[in-house]
């Protein structure tokens, strides 16, 4: 088999990175390269096991891995919350940090993108993930509120509304003149 056949076809790219469909290729590489960080929230802030939830995600949709040279730099998607809004979450690898100027660069496409599904998108963050919070403030993504679960954590739940959309209550019901 070759190369070619085996690299998935890509959503997106720019300049070294791709984006691509989430496929159960990705968990082994993934769990092998995961930040301390992802690592860190995932087991001390959610008390989820990486491998199970890794897992549970093979066959969901809006589930998407950027890629540099067919490794998974990172882990999003888009959950369903309404016909109006996804709720985002993403999980990092390590070889992000030495690629975050090119994800930076590449994020505005993403975020377009993302918004083709959900003219709407939440992020509710940890307030430990400085860089994270930094990131979604320069994509325009507004903090609206602070929550805090049973445990003590606080987060910072970010709003972002595509300002390109028209505020419609349901776009398949618009009417449609003929």
């Amino acid at each position: 088999m070759g190369l070619r056949n085996y690299m998935a076809n890509a959503i997106l790219t720019s300049r070294d990175l791709s984006l691509v469909l989430f496929d159960e290729r990705h968990i082994l590489p993934f769990l092998l390269t995961a930040s301390d960080e992802t690592r860190h929230e995932m087991s001390e802030i959610y008390d989820a096991d990486l491998a199970e939830e890794l897992t549970l995600l093979i066959g969901e949709p809006d589930v998407f891995v950027v890629e540099k040279d067919g490794q998974p730099l990172a882990i999003l998607g888009l959950q369903y919350v309404s016909n109006s809004e996804g709720l985002l979450w993403c999980l990092f690898a390590e070889g992000m940090k030495d690629s975050w100027v090119s994800f930076i660069r590449a994020s505005r496409g993403l975020i377009g993108f993302l918004h083709s599904h959900y003219p709407e998108i939440s992020v509710d963050t940890w307030i430990g993930n400085d860089k994270i919070c930094q990131w979604l403030s320069w994509l325009g993504f507004e903090s609206k509120f602070l929550t805090e679960d049973a445990n003590s954590n606080k987060f910072v739940h970010f709003v972002r509304c595509n300002s390109d959309t028209k505020n419609v209550y349901n776009l398949s019901s618009r009417p449609v003149l003929h």
